[in-house]
Order: structure tokens, then C-alpha cells, then sequence
């Protein structure tokens, strides 16, 4: 189990920080076109990716304004407007679906267990792939309370700090 935990620059005084944000240049216009696609004027979206896309989610949100009814990107903080990580997902109001800009699992089911009844979508940029995303929550639960009754009989406990 690794939990982060995301310390705010205003609660880390004397200490040097240097944040290094990357931007990656991709395909803006088929993934707007392929959104345009996908949604409809009624749709409600939350725009989300790891920090290597943010920029990208800015020019995505304003592309689609005139074309659904709303697009967001929520925010926790620390993090940017959009950012989620695989620990650190915001909730988004009910009746917006979840597009995740990225590739890989591990950040998106992060905001899919935060919003269980949300419609989920993943662009991945690397491939071009479009997809309906789906995390079984009842599984992780089950799977979760199994490990938390093993751990309960345990004789000995690490805590990992760093």
C-alpha cells in the first residue's frame, strides 16, 4: 500500500522546492475532432490528466465550449485545474461524465473510484484511441475488506515513511 501525500508549498517553510512542469506536444486537433465526434451539445464533461497534459486539457475545454452544454476541470488542490493523480482526484458534480486525456489506468481509475456513478472516457494521445472506461468498484471493495480482515490478524506492522 503507498499512500502520497501532496504537502502545499505554504506548509514546507525553509525548504528549497523546484517545481519542473513538462508539456507535451500532441495531436490537439484529432482529439478535438474526435470529441466532437463522440459528444453532443447535451453532454456535461470533466476534463482531467496527469500534469504533462494540462496545457492541452486548456486548449480542449475552450475548443469544445459551443459544442456541449458545459466542460469543466475540476480541481484538488494542490494540484492544477484538470490535474489528478492516482492518489488525488477530485469529486465532479452529478451529471458530467469523466474524459481522461492519457494513457495507462492507473490515474483514471483513481477519478473513477471518487466518482463511481460518473460515465468514464479515455483519450489516449500516444495511440489516438477513444474509449468508454470501467472500473468495478464492488470488486474493490470486496477485495479491499479481505485484505483489511488478514491484516487485522497480523503480528507485526510496517509503516513506510519517505
Amino acid at each position: 500500500l503507498f499512500i502520497l501525500i501532496l504537502v502545499p508549498i505554504d506548509e514546507t517553510p525553509g525548504i528549497s522546492i523546484l517545481y519542473i512542469f513538462v508539456d507535451i506536444q500532441v495531436n490537439v486537433q484529432h482529439i478535438i475532432d474526435t470529441l466532437k465526434h463522440h459528444f453532443t451539445s447535451e453532454s456535461k464533461l470533466a476534463l482531467v490528466s496527469t500534469i504533462q497534459f494540462v496545457r492541452t486539457l486548456q486548449i480542449i475545454k475552450e475548443q469544445l465550449k459551443d459544442h456541449v452544454a458545459d466542460v469543466i476541470m475540476p480541481q484538488t488542490k494542490p494540484l492544477s485545474p484538470g490535474e489528478i493523480l492516482g492518489c488525488t482526484s477530485p469529486i465532479i458534480p452529478d451529471s458530467y461524465s469523466i474524459l481522461y486525456i492519457g494513457d495507462g489506468r492507473f490515474h483514471i481509475e483513481s477519478i473513477m473510484i471518487h466518482n463511481p456513478n460518473a460515465s468514464a472516457y479515455k483519450y489516449d494521445p500516444y495511440s489516438k484511441e477513444f474509449t468508454r472506461e470501467y472500473y468495478d468498484i464492488k470488486s474493490m471493495h470486496t477485495i479491499r475488506q479481505s485484505e483489511i480482515s488478514k491484516a487485522a490478524n497480523g503480528q507485526v506492522w510496517g509503516l513506510v515513511l519517505g
